[in-house]
């Protein structure tokens, strides 16, 4: 797990300007420790955001939000559909849901960096989301400041 840092959170039902904020500061290269107050949404138009989530209402939500803020969404069901699409094309940044049916959050994002590794690509941005952590997402000893990557 040491590919895994501190960096970036967000617990579900995130706030817009939470989730705006969180993105902009993994966009930039902050860390919750670097954050200060949230400052409000910044618009981004053109940053390509890949939502990765098994709630239809949660995607709904989530999309509108960001889009609201000027971000390209693409939704993703599953890790699997995640990392497809990270095959298929370049995102700005992932917000990724830890427990889904297929492959989790947790998997899909240790293939995603397994995969960036061997191609060489580029170190996309992960934002873990979760409702409620548990020993099944890898978030039971849960700290303010925890994110897959």
């Amino acid at each position: 797990m040491s590919e895994f840092t501190n960096a970036w959170q967000l617990t579900k039902p995130a706030k817009a300007s939470e989730l705006a904020d969180t993105a902009r500061r993994a966009l930039e290269g902050e860390s919750d420790e670097d954050a200060g107050p949230l400052d409000g949404a910044k618009r981004d138009h053109g940053t390509r955001v890949l939502l990765v989530e098994d709630g239809l209402v949660n995607q709904e939500v989530a999309r509108g939000l960001l889009e609201m803020q000027g971000y390209l969404v693409q939704v993703a069901n599953n890790g699997l559909e995640a990392v497809a699409a990270l095959e298929r094309q370049t995102f700005d940044v992932v917000l990724m849901d830890l427990e889904m049916p297929e492959m989790d959050g947790m998997s899909a994002t240790g293939e995603i960096r397994r995969r960036e590794k061997q191609t060489g690509r580029g170190h996309v941005p992960i934002i873990a989301m979760t409702a409620t952590p548990s020993p099944r997402s890898g978030m039971s000893a849960w700290k303010p400041a925890w994110t897959i990557s």
